[in-house]
């Protein structure tokens, strides 16, 4: 069947993104610029204690170069959630992203 289109099990709306580094944070702001719900989880509290703020400078590059507007900005960051318990930040992930430091 060409291009039949293929109904999804589940909507996909909320995205856990594990580990709040360089990668992590570029993928969660990727996501809620698609127009996802974005958890950002981390176990070293340093890493997410500006991963908010540097997520906000990621955009403000995008801005800045033509990618987003600048209304859309603040848009995008309120879709990204800031998780230091990993419980709660699974609870409501339909889709998990994993990109953490192999060591």
């Amino acid at each position: 069947m060409p291009n039949a289109k293929k109904e999804a099990p589940f909507e996909l709306q909320n995205i856990l993104v594990i580990g709040a580094g360089t990668m992590g944070k570029q993928i969660a702001v990727q996501c809620a610029g698609h127009e996802y719900d974005v958890t950002l989880y981390d176990v070293d509290p340093s890493v997410l204690g500006k991963a908010k703020e540097e997520a906000a400078q990621i955009l403000n590059w995008l801005s800045a170069d033509g990618h987003i507007c600048a209304a859309e900005l603040n848009l995008i960051l309120s879709r990204i959630r800031i998780e230091s318990d990993c419980a709660s930040a699974g609870a409501r992930a339909d889709l998990v992203i994993e990109c953490v430091f192999e060591d």
